[in-house]
């Protein structure tokens, strides 16, 4: 049987991981600090339990990335993949969804053209991704999806809002991450995800289009 948790237990895998290793040390620290570090009621059986769910999810997790370290990555793999990232899900938590390390995410993000979010909200002024030459293209018509790289989301082209010199195409999009609005962006900072709808039939979850609809990316 499952032990309960609340909310005030510090019961992730860093803090789990730190107090097992403090335990496991020469000089070990006492239960009873161990359960304050976890901010659990001192209880040595839960203790011990908790510690040892911790090591056996560890485990497990190894043992299913190994077998999977050499094995290519299946469509359905990517279709998941894509579809997380696009939901705006952290990379971390697709690797631990998925147990493929970060190297081979990034590997697919770039086969199909979508760049690396960036990690703080400087990087919308001052680091935004470059996108690969076959990510781009400078015509899009209204309902198109796209990757707003400035953004770090999918988006929805709303309309071509017009062209000039310095930044040529220049689209209305309707962000479909966290922001749910309007905003207006050069063709470069685009990512096409007409390879993406082809071979894998993505479709975003959690997210609406413009006026509410409901997305889905066929």
């Amino acid at each position: 049987m499952k032990l309960k948790v609340n909310k005030h237990e510090k019961l992730d895998d860093a803090s789990l991981k730190e107090v097992m290793l403090l335990l496991e040390q020469e000089e070990p620290i006492s239960k009873k600090d161990a359960c304050t570090k976890l901010n659990i009621t001192y209880n040595t059986t839960r203790l011990a339990r908790l510690i040892t769910e911790y090591k056996e999810r560890i485990e497990r997790t190894y043992q299913i990335r190994k077998s999977l370290r050499n094995k290519p990555l299946d469509t359905a793999e990517k279709k998941d993949i894509i579809e997380q990232y696009l939901a705006d899900i952290a990379l971390l938590d697709i690797s631990k969804s998925t147990y493929r390390s970060l190297n081979v995410i990034k590997a697919l993000l770039r086969e199909y053209g979508l760049p690396v979010r960036g990690r703080t909200a400087s990087d919308y002024f001052i680091n935004v991704p470059l996108l690969s030459d076959k990510a781009v293209k400078e015509h899009y018509v209204k309902g198109d999806l796209v990757f707003a790289a400035r953004y770090g989301c999918a988006a929805e082209v709303s309309k071509f809002y017009g062209n000039t010199e310095k930044d040529g195409n220049i689209y209305r999009i309707y962000l479909l991450g966290k922001e749910q609005q309007y905003a207006y962006q050069p063709y470069y900072e685009l990512a096409d995800l007409t390879l993406a709808q082809k071979e894998l039939h993505i479709s975003v979850h959690g997210v609406t289009g413009i006026q509410g609809r409901p997305l889905q990316i066929k």
